[in-house]
């Protein structure tokens, strides 16, 4: 499909192409991209919509192979649909590998981590587990970024 107005591509019915990336992360595990591809089916996207990436089993490879695809595809702008926490790193990656190339990267980042009724609970004085698992995301996710910047 090669992209038409506005970098929909054409042969999708005017729709966007859905690039999905992610590989096998743990050995006896299946493909992240494969486990989504079935939920979009499952949701009624039609699969000459959907590009499906197996390789990827990083941050960095989900932007390199995705820019490979624009490439390919001649495609000139994504819209990138991660986690919130996520999303930071991932941007400094798909900038850097699809900023290259011209491609416009826009976020749109889902899940977030939040406070919905936005008032406090002294309950979050005490040490409870899930903070602990919240904790051990985030400083994840920072030290991808710096690992990121570094290799710049």
């Amino acid at each position: 499909a090669k992209p038409g107005a506005g970098g929909i591509p054409v042969g999708t019915g005017g729709k966007a192409a859905v690039l999905i990336s992610g590989g096998q992360v743990f050995r006896d595990g299946v493909s992240e991209a494969l486990v989504a591809e079935r939920i979009l089916l499952q949701l009624g996207l039609p699969q000459e919509q959907i590009i499906v990436e197996t390789r990827a089993r990083t941050t960095k490879e989900n932007a390199a192979y995705t820019a490979m695809h624009c490439r390919e595809r001649g495609y000139q702008s994504v819209l990138l649909l991660t986690s919130a926490l996520h999303m930071p790193r991932s941007m400094q990656f798909f900038e850097r590998y699809l900023g290259e190339q011209g491609v416009k990267v826009a976020a749109y980042p889902c899940d977030y981590t939040l406070n919905p009724q936005g008032k406090f609970n002294p309950r979050w004085l005490v040490p409870q587990l899930q903070a602990f698992d919240v904790t051990c995301m985030a400083l994840h996710e920072y030290v991808g970024m710096a690992g990121a910047f570094l290799q710049r």
